[in-house]
């Protein structure tokens, strides 16, 4: 366990510093919309809290706590603003990556600097990749680069062509062999910052590469040296839970905002006062439940996946199935109950001036991820029950 300053950091202290910080995002949020990436400011708090690195490797610095602070962090952070979380998960979930990779990668990497940022672009059909010698040759350009700014790497997906057909990788690039497209102009999750980016046959030498067969679940190149069990967990099976952390952050937000004015308005027209009306009684009631079971279900899957990793060093497919539908599942409960807090608020929530606005227009943005797509995920686990070939192999 790290001690700095003192300071045992364990997972209960990295959450307390998450919520000390929560103050601070709020009110830079409408600051890192109108910047349309993360707060300066912000890259700085998390790098002197050291919130960037709870799932970095001990052997570079970092803490190697637990999975289920995607969640607990995660929420934290998006109770304070919505496009930081989002940006803090998915770079944080580059070093937890980065641990998969072979350890010359990791050596490279974090030698030369153990606090770099990484950012990725894995939409791997985006990406080609030629076997060369000593390596592969990547082209490509690809959107949705969120948190790219403050970043020196990024993880870029790609597809090489080998004798069985395209096999898609993941490849470790510096940020300066890149080019970053401005092309984020967007409603909602604005301070993400998610650019395209594109490369035109850079070279990326075979230790910076990692098939993505390599981390359904079990041994990765990297656990032969980084032993905590989240460096053995499947990649896309969890990653819904990874930003399912942030959604529900935003929607918990959303909740207490309209509950605390709720407390205290009146209708516009009669003058009553709204806290005694049934139905403002009803969607507060419903909505802090759905956000209170996304919060039980995605924290038992990612303890239960930690679990079964530590024991039995693999998933199964049903399991691995599952996980991905109540991610998404999850997510789309907390979005449902913002669209419920949303609608009770009134004209009034449009202002923006309001928080409630960017809270409704950033949850949606969320939920429009591929990974906590309901449509998408759900058929894979009924799929997977049935005992019918499910879509994607490298779950």
């Amino acid at each position: 366990m790290a001690i700095v300053n003192s300071v045992e950091l364990t997972r209960d202290e990295m959450i307390r510093r998450a919520w000390a910080l929560v103050p601070s995002l709020k009110k830079r949020a409408a600051e890192t919309e109108r910047l349309g990436r993360i707060h300066p400011d912000t890259v700085k708090d998390f790098h002197d809290s050291r919130l960037w690195r709870v799932h970095q490797p001990e052997r570079y610095g970092g803490l190697e706590l637990d999975f289920t602070l995607y969640i607990d962090i995660g929420e934290a952070i998006g109770r304070g603003c919505g496009s930081t979380a989002w940006v803090w998960a998915n770079l944080v979930a580059h070093d937890w990556m980065l641990g998969m990779f072979p350890i010359k990668a990791q050596d490279e990497i974090w030698h030369e600097d153990p606090n770099t940022l990484i950012g990725s672009a894995l939409i791997y059909p985006c990406g080609k990749a030629e076997i060369v010698d000593g390596g592969y040759r990547l082209s490509g350009r690809w959107p949705f680069s969120s948190g790219i700014a403050p970043c020196d790497w990024a993880m870029l997906g790609g597809i090489v062509q080998t004798e069985t057909g395209g096999e898609p990788y993941i490849f470790n690039v510096r940020r300066k062999n890149i080019n970053v497209i401005e092309t984020w102009d967007v409603s909602g999750l604005v301070g993400t910052g998610s650019q395209d980016v594109s490369c035109e046959g850079i070279f990326i030498p075979n230790h910076m590469a990692l098939p993505l067969k390599d981390t359904r679940g079990g041994p990765t190149p990297g656990s032969a040296v980084n032993r905590h069990p989240i460096y053995q967990m499947p990649l896309l099976a969890l990653f819904p839970h990874v930003i399912a952390g942030a959604l529900l952050g935003i929607a918990r937000a959303a909740f207490d905002e309209y509950v605390e004015n709720t407390k205290s308005r009146v209708a516009t027209y009669n003058q009553g006062k709204l806290a005694d009306y049934t139905n403002q009684q009803m969607r507060i009631s419903e909505a802090g439940a759905s956000i209170d079971a996304a919060r039980l279900l995605l924290r038992d899957n990612c303890l239960e996946a930690e679990r079964k990793v530590s024991e039995a060093g693999e998933c199964t497919t049903i399991d691995k199935a599952r996980w991905r539908r109540d991610g998404a599942y999850a997510a789309n409960l907390c979005s449902k109950a913002v669209d419920q807090i949303f609608a009770a608020a009134g004209g009034g929530a449009n202002y923006r001036k309001n928080p409630l606005q960017r809270y409704f227009r950033d949850i949606h943005a969320g939920v429009s991820h591929i990974g906590v797509s309901w449509d998408a995920n759900a058929p894979e686990f009924a799929r997977a029950a049935l005992s019918l070939p499910t879509g994607n192999p490298n779950v």
